[in-house]
Parts: C-alpha cells; sequence; structure tokens
C-alpha cells in the first residue's frame, strides 16, 4: 500500500497535503473535498474496508503557538473509498474522504479559506486495509486478514492572496513597504527578489538599475508592513517608481508547499512629507450638527490617512474630530448664528500635512434657540426657548500676596483662569428627563443664541408649579 497525500477537487498538489487558495472559494462555496490519496495492488474484490488513524494538530486562524495532538479512526468501507482502476493492469486508486475520519474534518476544517478555523494543519495518518479473505495465508480470523499498516505525515495550508500598496521612507534610515492581505499572522516571513529595480535607467543604452544593494529578508514589522534599512538600498529611492516583488512564507509552512507573492510598481514615498487634506461640506440629518467630508489632496510625497477638523471660533476651538481620510466628520458643539470656520490637518502616523485647509461660509441658523448638548452622542440634548436667562463670568489664574513695605496687595497671575456659565430656560410640555440625566453622561455642549460657545461640566436643577411648565437651570464650569 502506498500513501499518495491528500486529494483535492480542482486543488494543487503540494507534494506534501493540500494547498488551500483563497482566490479559489468563490468556485467552492461549501468548501473542498478533502480526501486521503493512496494505492493498492487489489481492488475492492479483495478489499472490504479500511481502518485509518489521524493524528491532528495545527495553528489556530491568528494564533502563534501549535496545538496538541488529537487522535481519530475510522473504519471505511470500501464502497465509500472512491475506487479508481487502473485500465491497463496497474495499481488501484483510493480516495478517502475526510469527513469520514472521525469528527477531524469539523474539529479542524471547514475546507475553505474564508471559514476557516486554522490556518495549518497537520496529520500524521495511518492506513490499512482490510481483507475479504486470507489472501496471504496468515490464519486466524477475519479480525487477522489485513495488510501493514502503512504512514505519511501530511499538511494543509492555506494561501492567502498578497498586493504591495505602498512604498515609503520613515525616516532617513527606513523604507517601508505596506501590502494588503486578509492573513492576520504576524510571523509571515518575507524575502524582497534582489531582481526588484528602478523604472529608470542611466543612460540610453542602460538598463533599469536593481533597488536593492543585497538580499532583504526576515520576519515583517506587522501584518501589512515590511521594513527595509536604507543600506540595504543601492540610491535614494524618493520620487522613483519600482518594482518590487515580495515573497511571503509563514514560519511554520514547509517550504516545499511553495510560498506566496506579490508584485507592483510603487513611486516611492516620503512620510516625512503628507499630504494635505480636502474638506467638502455635505448634509446632515441634524439641524445643529455639521458634516464635513475628508480626502486626500495629494499635493505632497505622502498619503494622509487620517484628517483632524477644527471648528474655529473667535475664543479658541469649540469642536475637534478625527477621522479616516474619506469619511465624513460629523461636528458637534458649534457654535450658533455665527459664520464658522472649519480647518482641517492630514496625517499618515508619522507626519503632519504642512498646510491647513479651510472651510468657511457656513452658519448654523437657530434664532431665538439655546441648545445644551451633551458630548457623549447617547447623552441627549435639549433646546431652550422660552424665558431664556443667560449669566457668564470668568476670572483669571491668580493670587493676592500682602508685601511688606507696600500700602496694598500685589497680584499674580498664571496661566488660563476659570470661566462659569449659567443658562436658564423654561420646557414647554417636556418632563424634562433628558436633561435631567446628562450630567450623568458627562461633559456637555452649552450653546447660546448669540454665537457663544461652552464645553462645562454642568449642574442641572428643575422646579415647576405646573406639570406643563418646567424651570430649568444649567450651570457649569467651562473645561478644556
Amino acid at each position: 500500500m502506498s500513501i499518495l497525500g491528500l486529494q483535492m477537487e480542482g486543488g494543487a498538489e503540494s507534494g506534501v497535503g493540500a494547498r488551500i487558495y483563497e482566490r479559489d472559494d468563490a468556485g467552492y462555496p461549501g468548501g473542498h473535498d478533502l480526501r486521503l490519496g493512496f494505492t493498492t495492488e487489489l481492488g475492492s474484490d479483495a478489499n472490504k474496508s479500511f481502518t485509518v488513524r489521524v493524528s491532528a494538530k495545527g495553528y489556530a486562524k491568528g494564533s502563534p503557538y501549535e496545538g496538541q495532538w488529537r487522535d481519530y479512526e475510522a473504519t471505511v468501507p470500501a464502497a465509500q473509498c472512491n475506487e479508481l482502476r487502473s485500465h491497463v493492469g496497474g495499481r488501484t486508486a483510493w480516495g478517502v474522504p475526510l469527513s469520514l475520519v472521525g469528527a477531524l474534518t469539523s474539529d479542524f476544517g471547514p475546507w475553505r479559506y474564508a471559514e476557516r478555523t486554522y490556518d495549518t494543519v497537520t496529520l500524521a495518518v495511518s492506513l490499512r486495509a482490510n481483507w475479504s479473505s486470507d489472501l496471504m495465508g496468515v490464519g486466524g480470523g477475519e479480525d487477522d486478514w489485513h495488510s501493514e499498516w502503512a504512514y505519511a505525515e501530511l499538511y494543509i495550508g492555506f494561501m492567502p492572496e498578497y498586493s504591495l500598496a505602498s512604498a515609503e521612507y520613515e525616516t532617513s534610515e527606513l523604507l517601508v513597504i505596506t501590502y494588503r492581505t486578509t492573513w492576520t499572522r504576524q510571523d509571515d516571513r518575507f524575502a524582497i527578489d534582489a531582481g526588484s529595480f528602478v523604472m529608470e535607467s542611466d543612460g540610453p543604452l542602460a538598463s533599469f538599475p536593481p533597488a536593492l544593494s543585497r538580499e532583504v529578508w526576515g520576519t515583517v514589522a506587522a501584518p501589512g508592513r515590511i521594513e527595509v534599512p536604507v543600506s540595504a538600498l543601492t540610491r535614494h529611492l524618493k520620487g522613483r517608481k519600482c518594482r518590487f516583488t515580495v515573497y511571503f512564507n509563514p514560519s511554520y509552512r514547509p517550504m516545499i508547499t511553495g510560498r506566496q507573492s506579490a508584485s507592483a510598481e510603487l513611486v516611492v514615498g516620503d512620510k516625512s512629507n503628507c499630504n494635505s487634506c480636502t474638506l467638502e461640506l455635505v448634509g446632515t440629518d441634524d439641524p445643529y450638527h455639521v458634516g464635513i467630508r475628508t480626502g486626500d489632496a495629494g499635493d505632497a510625497d505622502s498619503a494622509c490617512t487620517q484628517v483632524t477638523v477644527k471648528c474655529r471660533t473667535e475664543s479658541g476651538y469649540s469642536a475637534m474630530v478625527t477621522v479616516e481620510c474619506g469619511e465624513v466628520a460629523i461636528m458637534r458643539g458649534c457654535p450658533l448664528n455665527t459664520p464658522l470656520v472649519f480647518e482641517g490637518v492630514g496625517s499618515n502616523g508619522v507626519s503632519t500635512s504642512k498646510k491647513v485647509t479651510v472651510l468657511d461660509g457656513i452658519t448654523i441658523k437657530a434664532k431665538g434657540v439655546a441648545l445644551i448638548e451633551s458630548v457623549d452622542p447617547d447623552g441627549g440634548r435639549v433646546e431652550l426657548v422660552y424665558n431664556q436667562r443667560f449669566s457668564v463670568s470668568s476670572e483669571a489664574e491668580g493670587d493676592t500676596v500682602k508685601l511688606a513695605g507696600r500700602r496694598r496687595p500685589s497680584s499674580f497671575y498664571g496661566h488660563g483662569g476659570t470661566r462659569s456659565v449659567k443658562v436658564e430656560g423654561v420646557l414647554l410640555d417636556d418632563a424634562g428627563t433628558d436633561i435631567e440625566a446628562m450630567p450623568e453622561h458627562g461633559d456637555a455642549f452649552v450653546l447660546l443664541p448669540d454665537g457663544r460657545a461652552y464645553k462645562c461640566r454642568i449642574s442641572v436643577s428643575l422646579d415647576w408649579d405646573f406639570p406643563r411648565l418646567r424651570n430649568v437651570s444649567v450651570s457649569g464650569e467651562e473645561v478644556g
């Protein structure tokens, strides 16, 4: 008996088992049908069943540690083993579905990339044929009529797709190549092809020069990130288009299974010079919020991945939001009834854009409305329209000290100070439960009709003589 390996419809033979590719998922929505392939000299006329013993272990999806061995055993009738006889008198081929070997498939499957529970599975397989008669004259009963055990160690590997995304200097000593993949492992080994080259020649008859002065290989710094020391480059690559080829293989995977690769033509950027952002006004479902779509202006060497948007007022910044580039920033807590100016700055995790993008000409119109809105989106909001009364007091950070020899105390000041705000009004046909609970959600925006805007730690009091009219008093100290 000879064990050939694992059979897989439409799959790639690896020599040691089976490779299951991410790109093949669409063709096999129910997963692959993996079978243990082997051959015997005789067919079902002599073999009535096969006994299979499998010990299995593997690396769970994303885990750096390999699990413990688990054992499975099954005796499968020959009629279920996909017999394939040779028409020229050769050996008979068989395929025992792994789904018939105990709970092996339910424990380690399914055999499809997207739904995998393991990144790799190692199988130690032992198999013997059970004969329908005493072919070898061993005597005894039927339990003694079987072949010797055949043994093989097989491997099931899931093979992800990779694509190179960017190449950028993060510092003067480090070039970072990023890539995209659905693979979550952090122990991928990589090797950058020494034939990677700069796509510009040094002369009319010269070939494209190499980008690397030596082989660069190692373990990825993080999923999606490869770090290349500048000492491995032949020249400074900023602004140059290069063709890189990178090979990937996790540390545990047998080399015989092959390695995945990705190639791309990339213009090398510089993360120390981040692109500025773009800002565009978009509509929102809330009349008191401003929606601003962010984007990348593409005016420097490195794409911005995040954008910070601030609402600027005469006294400072009333609201600030950071979003991923391309997302919509929802600006809450902006002043009412006054022209607003929004400023946006792009960043890429290493540097921020040198240019500040400005968007102006926007006004939130809410005549005669005072707004108390929790900074926490779940904390609620209350509009005060009737019997409004406002007061603001401020005090500098300082102290007075009586110095000997002076007729009056001297004043000494620090930085900043305190500002207290108080808003009063009447709620009509509103029980006031939202504003009563608002302090429990933390700070709140206090927006006055004249354009003043504060973020405060508030306290709330309610009193009423009639259920339809409730007096509200909100007081608080401005916070940063």
